[in-house]
């Protein structure tokens, strides 16, 4: 079993090609205009193939793309005017402060309890000044029930062909993505794991942290975060 994203970061946006990250991008920034903010440095944790960053860096002075893993961050080659940064965003730690901090695209949901989410707020605290704004999104228990069926699917992708297997847990909240990806002479298998918590826990784990929520949408909107919702976009400050 490959390290997450070792093999997948070869295929990742092949499997994302219906995703509008320019879209994505530019709610992102009419929120932190909506607030304001300074679009002087920002950092995005998670950032995977560099999707989201390619969109937003161009606004920023200073911005910070960083991923566990290596394989994402060297997909993305072509040359921008950000910094690519490899490390755990669970102990990422910065010698400067930032304006803008970004968790987009499912990666909160990378915490596997309620530990591990509150240390990463904390962290997050850590790396915020008393301005500083931290977006991120997370998928919800409608997403998962909504579209487990569709991302059980097989493809190629050049040399490469591709399994991808999809289950949700309902007992345990956790959403289970096998792959099983076969070049010409080898094959390389890849479980993904997310923790799918209520909304409630993230709330009372940001006050845990010492963070407030100023506001918590449903995605892409800037209606209220409800029940019904498939994901949300949390707005939290220091």
């Amino acid at each position: 079993m490959n390290p997450n994203y070792r093999a997948v970061a070869s295929i990742y946006d092949h499997l994302m090609k219906s995703i509008d990250y320019k879209e994505w991008s530019e709610y992102l920034q009419d929120i932190l205009i909506e607030r304001d903010c300074k679009f002087t440095s920002a950092l995005e944790f998670g950032a995977g193939t560099c999707k989201i960053s390619e969109n937003l860096s161009r606004k920023f002075t200073l911005f910070v793309a960083t991923d566990l893993s290596l394989d994402m961050l060297l997909e993305n080659k072509i040359q921008h005017n950000f910094v690519k940064v490899c490390c755990d965003m669970k102990k990422s730690s910065f010698n400067k402060k930032f304006e803008v901090l970004i968790a987009a695209f499912d990666t909160i949901n990378y915490m596997l309890n309620r530990t591990e989410l509150t240390d990463f707020f904390v962290n997050v605290k850590s790396l915020m000044n008393k301005n500083s704004v931290f977006l991120f999104d997370a998928s919800l228990e409608k997403n998962s029930l909504k579209n487990t069926k569709r991302l059980n699917r097989k493809g190629k992708v050049g040399e490469l062909a591709y399994t991808q297997k999809s289950f949700y847990d309902k007992e345990n909240k956790i959403h289970y993505n096998n792959f099983e990806i076969i070049s010409s002479n080898s094959v390389f298998e890849e479980k993904h794991v997310q923790k799918i918590f209520p909304l409630e826990q993230y709330f009372e784990s940001i006050e845990d942290a010492g963070l407030v929520v100023l506001d918590c949408f449903d995605c892409f909107s800037f209606e209220d975060v409800d029940h019904q919702s498939e994901r949300a976009q949390f707005v939290v400050g220091k």
